[in-house]
């Protein structure tokens, strides 16, 4: 059947995921949304939300090239990749066969 041949391929690149890296500045950026988060009253949604936020990264090393370049001129101009998830917008690009993670900001600090 048809419907096989593309599961298969699915099958193959998600068994081709590559490492993710976090950069320093990300995973800050990670802790103070946790910490603005808690500091609203809500200790515990700041810490699943964090886990959320660190699940959604590492997935993005399934489907490398998945996401299109960053509109931002700047971005755009070194490659970087952007994917937004949950207004927060993760800035990532592949670096010697490796996801690298390099920032994650509000989506409205792109504008």
């Amino acid at each position: 059947m048809k419907l096989e041949k593309p599961q298969k391929n699915f099958l193959e690149m998600s068994s081709k995921k590559i490492k993710v890296i976090y950069l320093p500045k990300a995973v800050n950026n990670i802790a103070l949304i946790g910490i603005w988060l808690r500091s609203k009253g809500y200790p515990e949604t700041a810490l699943r939300f964090m886990d959320e936020l660190y699940d959604f990264g590492d997935t993005l090393g399934c489907l490398p090239y998945k996401y299109s370049i960053c509109r931002n001129k700047l971005l755009a101009k070194k490659s970087f990749h952007c994917v937004t998830y949950k207004k927060y917008v993760f800035i990532h690009k592949v670096v010697k066969n490796q996801m690298v993670i390099s920032n994650i900001i509000h989506g409205s600090r792109l504008a």
